[in-house]
Parts: structure tokens; C-alpha cells; sequence
């Protein structure tokens, strides 16, 4: 957090811009970017931070998908903008944005699966995709985001809508040029403008309410049944996989030190151990371009391979 440039307008603050934000809004934003205030790390902030590993294991885990990392991206078009997606995940349609989040609420999340998120977080990933497909950061039209929430892992898929971006980007144009740039604070009737402009974007996009849902004594009996079945397997599979998760943990535990096993016939042929680790993978193609211009330089060399190297993400135990 404390390296990120504070004093521009990121993805996690079209919340706060737009009105949505449970912790900011256009005030404390202007605050913070005008003035430094607010600018220090929050508790909650580190907790995240301390969580952020764990839950993106998780995401690699459930999704299969290697991660580049945490990426930071600015834009010549937008001279206040910045984006800091907590990861890059390589998905079958490409590159896509993935972000990690944890919550003690469960207000705004929906069921795993699904694209409802709370709103801060949806314009926050509209934003974050919308910029990393224009500089070609990213490929794929949709961002993951993989939540703990009270506890319980959930993975969500963002499909990415080109008109929320172009409400955030217009908005954020307007709050820099009315407010930041001549350092006016964000009252008057150009807030009622940009407050007007966030209430077009929720009108735009609107999502269901308690009151918009269909109530279960609604359905009929041959529907209902059908619901109930589709639950109880969604409770089981996921029963399941809690359980295959700490079982393949208790394995990996034990058999470190083994390559690899055979299996019996009823259950495939072998698990291979030593792919489901993390390891450090060079690219040596690179490498040895970079070091042709610096053959002397020792010490030059030794940074080279290190900044070509990444790590290669652990994959699940698999039986073949």
C-alpha cells in the first residue's frame, strides 16, 4: 500500500467517487490526494495484506490458472489514474485480472460462481480491466475476484461492461479538473453533477433487490424440487472438496520427500509430488540476450538471472 502513488485516483476508489464506498467518499478522496489526509496504512489494510497469500493460493488452487503477480499500471490518456490489480492470472481466453479480497460482511456477495460482488468491488474491477485492456496488460474481457468472506472461500467471475468503464473514467475526469487540479474542496453544483453521473451508472447496471427476488412459496412443486437438488449437490461438492483439500494437505505433509507414487488400478496409474511445489523457473532465453550486452559485468550478471526468474505456482495433486 504505502508504495502505492496515493496522490492519484486508483480502481479501489471509483467506490469512494461514485458514491458506493462504505469507507470514503468525494470528500475524504480529495482529501487524501490534495492533502495526504488518510494517506496512512490502516489496520485492516495489513490484515489484508497477511490473508492476501493464503487466499491466493486459494484462487490458484480452485481456478488451475498460473498468476504473473501483483502488477502496477499508469495511462498516457489518464494523467490521474492508477491501477494495481493484486494479480495477473493467465486463464484459457488470456491474460485477466484477479483480485483477492477478504470480508467480515456478507452484505453485496453473492453465491460462488456468480458475478454479484459489492458494488465498490464491481467498479473497482470495470475500471481495473477497462485501463489493462487498453495499454494490452490484459486479454481476457473478464476478472476473478476470490474472496474469503466470513470465513468461506468464494470465487467470482466479472464479466467486463465498456460503458461502466466510460462512466468511471468521465467521472474521475471531472472530480480531477473540478476539484484536485484548482484544489477546491468538492461541494457545489459540480458535485451534484458527478453525484447525478453515479446515479446514471447505478440506474444503468441496477442489481436485485431483497424486494426483486422471487419468493421460494412462489415456484412450483416440480421447480422447487429441482432447486433443492441443484442445493444439496452444491453442499456436497462442496463438502467434498473441503475434505479432498485436507486430505491432499496431510499427503503432501507426509510423502515431501517422495517424487513421486503408483497407484492402485481404481484410481489411475501415479501422482507425481514434485510438480504440486512451488519452484523458481528462469527464462534463459532472456537472460542470455541481456547479458550479451554486459559480459564483464559480474555482478550485473548475477541481477539479470534474478530478475528473470518468477515462481512457478504449486498445482493441486492430481491422480493420472
Amino acid at each position: 500500500m504505502n508504495a502505492l502513488d496515493l496522490s492519484k485516483i486508483g480502481a479501489s476508489d471509483m467506490g469512494a467517487l461514485l458514491g458506493v464506498s462504505p469507507w470514503a467518499d468525494p470528500a475524504s478522496l480529495w482529501a487524501r490526494i490534495v492533502h495526504g489526509v488518510g494517506a496512512e496504512q490502516k489496520s485492516w489494510v495489513d490484515e489484508g495484506h497477511i490473508f492476501e497469500p493464503a487466499i491466493r493460493e486459494l484462487y490458484r488452487y480452485r481456478t488451475g490458472y498460473q498468476t504473473l503477480g501483483p502488477a502496477s499500471w499508469s495511462h498516457p490518456l489518464y494523467p490521474w489514474a492508477r491501477c494495481s490489480p493484486d494479480d495477473v492470472a493467465l486463464a484459457p481466453d488470456g491474460r485477466r485480472t484477479a483480485d483477492m479480497k477478504r470480508s467480515g460482511r456478507s452484505e453485496g456477495w453473492g453465491p460462488e460462481g456468480s458475478d454479484l460482488v459489492p458494488d465498490y468491488i464491481w467498479l473497482q474491477l470495470q475500471f481495473q480491466m477497462g485501463v489493462g485492456l487498453e495499454l494490452g496488460e490484459l486479454e481476457s474481457s473478464t476478472g476473478d475476484v476470490m474472496a474469503e468472506v466470513r470465513g468461506e472461500g468464494r470465487l467470482f467471475s466479472i464479466p467486463f461492461v465498456p460503458e461502466a468503464h466510460e462512466r468511471c473514467v468521465e467521472a474521475a475526469d471531472r472530480f480531477w479538473a473540478d476539484f484536485v487540479v484548482p484544489k477546491r474542496f468538492p461541494e457545489g453544483p459540480n458535485l451534484v453533477l458527478l453525484e447525478r453521473g453515479a446515479e446514471a451508472l447505478k440506474a444503468l447496471f441496477p442489481k436485485p433487490t431483497q424486494e426483486a427476488l422471487m419468493p421460494w412459496e412462489a415456484l412450483p412443486p416440480e421447480a422447487q424440487a429441482q432447486v433443492r437438488r441443484w442445493l444439496e449437490a452444491n453442499a456436497a461438492r462442496k463438502a467434498w472438496q473441503e475434505q479432498e483439500e485436507a486430505a491432499a494437505r496431510q499427503v503432501k505433509l507426509l510423502l515431501r520427500e517422495v517424487p513421486g507414487l503408483t497407484l492402485p488400478p481404481e484410481f489411475g496409474k501415479r501422482v507425481d509430488f514434485k510438480a504440486t511445489k512451488e519452484a523458481p523457473v528462469t527464462d534463459w532465453e532472456a537472460v542470455a540476450k541481456a547479458l550479451a550486452q554486459h559480459i564483464e559485468d559480474r555482478d550485473w550478471a548475477a541481477e539479470t538471472v534474478m530478475d528473470h526468474t518468477t515462481t512457478r505456482a504449486a498445482r493441486p495433486l492430481v491422480a493420472r
